[in-house]
């Protein structure tokens, strides 16, 4: 049972490694049924209609939980996220889960589950691992450029920062720049981080050394 209160990392995948968003509107679908579905009290009738054509959704007001940072990848996702209520996070992935599968199946002419059986949720414990995953998860979308960036193999430091600065679907724009996408910046909780990281040049920086360090620090976090 996830301990309301406490922070954890979320992870999930598309069955059999498959590719979840296929596209700009299956992003946007998703992030922005992230945001709908964070709240104790929503009709979650019809949700896989959830309309597309405006990105200006209003925060929820009773959240289930504060999500910290998030990336989406082309087969999986990664959310630092703090449980505000009991049960927040089982009941944000299920509604999410149900109503993204939904509408990506009648898009794609398909049926049966979209993601693996269950989301994987990774217990934060201390300051020092939150700061380590908040790096991690943003440095994420490096796997598309630079996939041996976890062996501390970043050749191009000055091609890679541009490429996370510039990867929308990542809070990594909106923390570095304070102009991300703009869904993401509704959806996150950004103070806990900003506490962590006061500068923006030290985002790029931790990036830089914590690649170098991936197996001294990141073996004991079950991160995958």
């Amino acid at each position: 049972m996830l301990v309301t209160g406490e922070i954890y990392h979320i992870l999930n995948r598309g069955t059999e490694n498959r590719v979840v968003f296929q596209n700009k509107r299956d992003y946007e679908r998703f992030l922005i049924t992230i945001l709908e579905c964070n709240s104790i009290d929503i009709n979650t009738k019809n949700r896989y209609r959830i309309d597309l054509s405006n990105g200006n959704k209003k925060p929820p007001e009773d959240p289930l939980v504060e999500i910290l940072c998030i990336c989406l990848m082309p087969n999986h996702f990664h959310m630092a996220v703090k449980q505000l209520v009991h049960g927040g996070i089982a009941k944000l992935m299920q509604r999410v889960g149900n109503s993204y599968t939904k509408y990506f199946n009648i898009k794609n002419n398909r049926k049966g589950s979209l993601f693996m059986s269950r989301y994987k949720a990774v217990h934060v414990k201390t300051d020092s691992q939150m700061r380590h995953l908040i790096t991690y998860i943003h440095a994420n979308p490096l796997d598309l450029i630079m996939p041996k960036w976890r062996l501390g193999k970043i050749k191009d430091f000055k091609k890679a920062k541009d490429f996370l600065e510039n990867y929308i679907w990542s809070s990594y724009p909106f923390y570095i720049e304070g102009n991300g996408l703009n869904l993401i910046s509704q959806i996150i909780n950004s103070k806990m981080v900003k506490s962590f990281y006061p500068k923006k040049e030290e985002y790029s920086k931790n990036i830089h050394l914590w690649s170098s360090r991936y197996f001294e620090v990141f073996d004991s976090l079950d991160l995958e």
